[in-house]
């Protein structure tokens, strides 16, 4: 039986042992224990704020605006299976009783209305198997490589950082799901749903994507290179400096999606890639992305000959986007070797690089050297260099720079 939560029992909430003024962090970590007392109940929490826009995808933004808050300080605390509401300024949940008693005092809530309670076992998170309901759980950081995850409801589940290359995932649901920095390389996506999704920097090269739905999704930044991106839907999504390069984008539908600095260079079969490859091929384009490679301070410059020394850095544009998979070569202005290459890497998904190699005599004159970092950039990226950094290699056990 539905049944509102007392003003009474608000009231008391409000002067007992509850204390405000605390950040969401601090507050939940404070009175965590707290949160867990009583039942698992499944609520409807109604958010204060009138939405104005009657644009799906605005109107969804702005109520994602109005319940930011309180969404944040239910994850912290526990909550699960947490489903908003994209057309009515209101949200799901399972959590215990102890929580809902204290989120009806927020500030911003108008109401918390108990609809349902829900068994000790409501759901296994741990069990990962086609069809399987993982809405609402924390999955962050997990490893999922080629799992067969066929018609999985993940929903509203934190997938950040998840490793999911060359999972099937077909039919999947990822509505409202996190997957900032997830890894999707080669996974099967086709018929999958990322509705208001959110992947920033995710990695989604050659996937399959065919009929998947993103529709009011954020993809800042996510690598869709070489995928087939047959009949997606983008529909007001955000691709703002993501990259498209090299897909397939037959029955594409881009109505309404943020596509500023997208990179769409020998994408086919659409009107976008036409245009694009036209302005690119005729030099029309502004000039190469000026980038940043930086080359981290070394601390201790002083080695012995055959000691191990690290270098590392990040390699970005100058508006600060992320450029990944790209070469970058530690030179040093010694005489040996005679390219001047003492090491050289590649940049992993968030830009950064770090190699280690072994010293040794490269400027036998004064065992000195300059080093830095090059980035020789591409056809989209234009080259840059970093500060010297100084090394000394000292002889004793040094091997000659051949």
């Amino acid at each position: 039986m539905n049944y509102v939560i007392s003003l009474f029992v608000i009231s008391f909430l409000i002067t007992s042992n509850f204390a405000f003024g605390y950040p969401a962090s601090e507050f939940v970590a404070k009175y965590q224990n707290q949160f867990l007392e009583g039942e698992k109940v499944k609520v409807l929490v109604k958010v204060k704020g009138e939405p104005v826009n009657k644009e799906p995808a605005k109107l969804a933004k702005e109520i994602r605006y109005y319940q930011s808050g309180v969404l944040k300080f239910i994850h912290l605390a526990g909550a699960t299976n947490v489903i908003s509401d994209t057309k009515h300024n209101q949200f799901n949940a399972i959590m215990t009783t102890s929580l809902a008693e204290k989120i009806a005092t927020r500030y911003d809530v108008i109401s918390v209305t108990i609809i349902d309670t829900v068994g000790v076992s409501t759901q296994l998170c741990f069990q990962i198997e086609p069809g399987a309901n993982l809405s609402g759980c924390d999955l962050y950081a997990a490893r999922l490589r080629y799992a067969d995850l066929r018609g999985v409801n993940f929903t509203n589940a934190n997938l950040k950082g998840a490793d999911l290359t060359g999972a099937d995932l077909s039919g999947a649901d990822l509505r409202w799901a996190f997957l900032r920095n997830a890894q999707l390389d080669y996974a099967n996506l086709s018929n999958a749903n990322f509705s208001f999704a959110k992947l920033f920097r995710a990695e989604i090269t050659n996937a399959n994507l065919a009929n998947a739905s993103f529709y009011g999704a954020t993809l800042y930044q996510s690598d869709f290179a070489n995928s087939d991106l047959t009949n997606v839907d983008f529909r007001f999504s955000i691709l703002t400096y993501a990259n498209l390069s090299f897909t397939n984008l037959d029955g594409v539908n881009f109505e309404g999606a943020g596509t500023w600095n997208t990179n769409l260079n020998q994408c086919t079969n659409h009107e976008f890639c036409k245009e694009y490859n036209i302005i690119y091929s005729k030099e029309k384009i502004i000039s190469k992305r000026k980038t940043v490679v930086e080359l981290f301070p070394i601390r201790f410059p002083n080695y012995n000959g055959g000691e191990p020394i690290a270098f590392s850095g990040k390699l970005y544009t100058e508006s600060g986007q992320i450029i990944r998979h790209a070469e970058i070569l530690i030179k040093s202005d010694g005489p040996c070797p005679s390219d001047g290459i003492i090491a050289k890497t590649t940049t992993d998904m968030y830009g950064d690089y770090s190699i280690i190699t072994i010293t040794k005599i490269w400027d036998p004159h004064d065992n000195l050297i300059n080093v830095r970092a090059e980035f020789l950039g591409n056809e989209i990226f234009a080259p840059s260099s970093s500060q010297n950094e100084v090394v000394v290699v000292f002889p004793k056990n040094a091997e000659g720079c051949q």
